[in-house]
């Protein structure tokens, strides 16, 4: 029997486990898995849901736990150095699990919390599955999951992914206008529940095809969201690989074919509970299928689904051990442990699904916390300040406590407090010193002056086709000409009607002076109304009042198209005429913008992969919450939330408006209607950004910074 290493006896697991007795769960069964690296044995306990993978010749160490064997007797069995920190922390996992057979360990402070934030958080209430649902799913299994079904299946969501992409422009419109809808929110809330609830029976359908049996099922509270869920844990004991893979993956498959059915729908739905419905099951059944339960960097099903597909067990746990003992060798250069990848390729997968795991849950949960934080401000907070809390303060006090343990163990102290004094200074460069751009990205309208707009001063029908666009003019220069056989039938009336005034007006002339008088202001009445139809007809003729550019309004340039009266026609842009555009901004961004003159780039539909420049030229005095134009709503896509219960819809926030100027005269031979700016505000701290944000949003809620 070797010695005990005393960087072991020092460690916290061997202090909790030092007085305990050790010995397996009776109720604790086993079965063994054909790894790529070998065989594995997944151990449970008798109707329990977890469960814990090890290597065969680590299961063979842990049969000798038969309440005789103390601590160091156990450790004693094994060579010094990492093979015994490794078989310590093995035996702390199953003290943890209950898989020894002693009581549940002691909480201290810190971990009573966490257990009672955790029960917050998450409250699970289960019972055993009842014989009747378990002879309902072993009549029902071997009738749905047969040959065909699968094809099936895979038609269906292929048809769906199909049909979505041809729908896109109305999805995104629902999206916009319905989505944040409270009766839609609370459709979403309730539609929830029933779709993870099919979720969870898909997987005990699956479990029951091949001989498994669920075991707890019940209710769960997740941050109040009442979830049901289905015990398939003995699925792990299944010995062939396609069968695992089919009990993790039925429950996203059966969310798809639940999200393609809501968008069928959605789509053959008027506007009302059913659509907004059909949209609510289409965007939960594909949303927590790509993001979550089927996304293999979540510890939801598609993670268990790649470990078994890639013969990698314990992908997450090793992953992260993994990067870092890399870590540990090459920045403070402790001595190497036991290897945890077993060849070059298994290494390669465990340091790649580390990376990327590790930034999809930063980048899923800044995106969770920044979206609640923009429209759902006090359960943002709780969240932030809980994704932190675990996500950043936890990992990084583990890892202070563990690196300092082995530094004074390995006597490397010295080199130690430098690696990490420079890793955290290139941190603390990072956020506090490297500089970058602030930007934000709004919608602006281009500003035409009224004496340039050419629009129909009559309505008629199109007789001399508009002017090529793009083409060059001359003052009066011939625009188009419209045809109005009403008004020309108005004017040929007026002037029979001036003739028969006149030949009456001769007529009375020696009837007295009043009764000529009478004659003579009913004549000259008309001859007036007929000057006025006769300018108007002369108005059917548009000139060019300026030099400069035509440029087509409407491009369907067309004879015999109709055009009311006072349509907008088209523009005539004088040589080197500049576009205006008008921004709406929120009050921080205008401070902002106020102390910093940042620089703005623009770019329009037309030619998105040109940049224009432009400058600020002039800014609203005073906020508020009339809109410049409809396009600046977010009911017309814009990004200034409306109230749209008045007949015009009004900002919910009082906003500024900034007036900005292309730097270069316009060229183009089009003009846009809108374009898309984004405001840069350069050298900008990391911090200074966080900083901003907050400010913005305690703005934003409570009107203070």
């Amino acid at each position: 029997m070797d010695a005990l290493n005393p960087a072991v006896a020092m460690h916290p697991y061997y202090l909790a486990l030092r007085s305990v007795p050790l010995a397996l769960h009776p109720e604790l069964e086993h079965s063994v898995q054909q790894a790529r690296d070998g065989r594995w044995v997944v151990l449970s306990l008798v109707g329990g849901d977890a469960h814990y993978r090890c290597r065969e010749r680590v299961f063979h160490w842990l049969q000798q736990l038969d309440g005789q064997l103390t601590l160091d007797d156990m450790l004693g069995l094994l060579a010094p150095g990492p093979e015994q920190d490794q078989g310590l922390r093995v035996l702390h996992a199953l003290y943890q699990a209950g898989f020894l057979d002693v009581s549940p360990p002691a909480q201290g402070d810190g971990a009573h919390w966490r257990r009672r934030l955790g029960s917050f958080l998450m409250l699970r209430l289960g019972v055993q599955a009842p014989e009747m649902l378990v002879v309902l799913l072993q009549w029902l299994a071997p009738r749905v999951l047969r040959g065909g079904a699968g094809w099936c299946w895979g038609l269906w969501v292929l048809w769906g992914l199909y049909y979505a992409g041809g729908q896109q422009a109305a999805l995104l419109e629902h999206w916009d206008s319905r989505f944040l809808d409270p009766s839609s929110l609370l459709l979403l809330y309730l539609a929830y529940p029933l779709l993870k609830l099919v979720h969870e029976l898909a997987h005990a359908l699956a479990l029951v095809r091949w001989g498994g049996r669920p075991g707890q099922i019940g209710v769960m509270l997740m941050v109040f969201v009442p979830l049901p869920f289905v015990d398939a844990s003995a699925a792990h004991h299944f010995s062939r690989r396609r069968q695992r893979i089919l009990v993790g993956s039925a429950g996203v498959m059966a969310e798809l074919g639940l999200a393609v059915a809501g968008l069928l729908l959605w789509s053959q739905s008027n506007e009302g509970v059913w659509r907004d419905l059909g949209f609510n099951i289409a965007f939960i059944g594909a949303v927590s299928s790509v993001l979550f339960n089927g996304n293999p960097l979540m510890r939801f099903d598609g993670y268990y689904v790649l470990s078994d597909a890639l013969k990698v067990h314990n992908l997450n746990s090793r992953s992260f051990r993994y990067l870092g003992s890399v870590l540990r060798r090459y920045i403070w250069a402790f001595d190497p442990v036991e290897p945890i990848a077993g060849n070059r390729r298994e290494a390669w997968i465990l340091g790649s699904y580390g990376v990327l795991a590790f930034i999809y849950r930063c980048f899923v949960y800044y995106w969770i916390c920044y979206y609640l934080l923009t429209h759902f401000f006090v359960l943002g907070v709780i969240l932030s300040a809980l994704a932190f809390y675990l996500l950043f303060l936890t990992p990084v006090y583990k890892a202070t406590v563990g690196i300092c343990r082995e530094a004074r163990t390995n006597k490397k102290l010295p080199r130690t407090a430098f690696s990490t004094a420079l890793l955290s200074g290139l941190l603390g460069w990072a956020v506090f010193g490297y500089q970058g751009n602030l930007s934000w990205a709004l919608e602006a309208a281009v500003q035409i002056p009224p004496q340039a707009q050419v629009r129909a001063m009559e309505a008629g029908f199109v007789v001399v086709p508009l002017l090529a666009h793009g083409s060059q003019v001359e003052p009066g220069a011939r625009l188009f000409e419209l045809d109005s056989a009403e008004l020309k039938m108005q004017y040929r009336l007026a002037q029979s009607e001036l003739s028969e005034l006149r030949r009456l007006y001769h007529q009375g002339l020696g009837q007295g002076r009043s009764e000529s008088l009478k004659w003579q202001a009913r004549l000259e009445a008309k001859a007036g109304e007929l000057q006025s139809l006769r300018q108007r007809l002369g108005n059917l003729r548009v000139n060019a009042q300026t030099q400069g550019q035509f440029v087509h309004a409407d491009l369907s340039n067309r004879t015999a198209r109709f055009i009311s009266q006072g349509d907008l026609v088209g523009y005539v842009l004088e040589p080197g005429a500049r576009l205006n555009l008008i921004v709406a901004v929120r009050q921080l961004a205008a401070d902002l913008v106020n102390l910093h003159n940042p620089e703005a780039e623009v770019r329009f539909e037309a030619t998105p992969d040109r940049v224009f420049r432009a400058r600020l030229v002039r800014q609203t005095a005073a906020a508020t919450h009339e809109l410049m134009d409809p396009a600046f709503g977010s009911d017309q896509g814009g990004g200034i939330p409306v109230d749209i219960r008045d007949d015009e819809p009004r900002a919910k926030e009082r906003v500024f408006y900034f007036e900005l100027e292309l730097e270069a005269p316009w060229t183009e031979n089009y003009l846009p209607r809108l374009a898309q700016v984004k405001l840069a505000l350069p050298g900008v701290t990391l911090f200074e950004k966080w900083t901003i944000f907050w400010r913005d949003r305690l703005l934003t809620e409570f009107g203070w910074l």
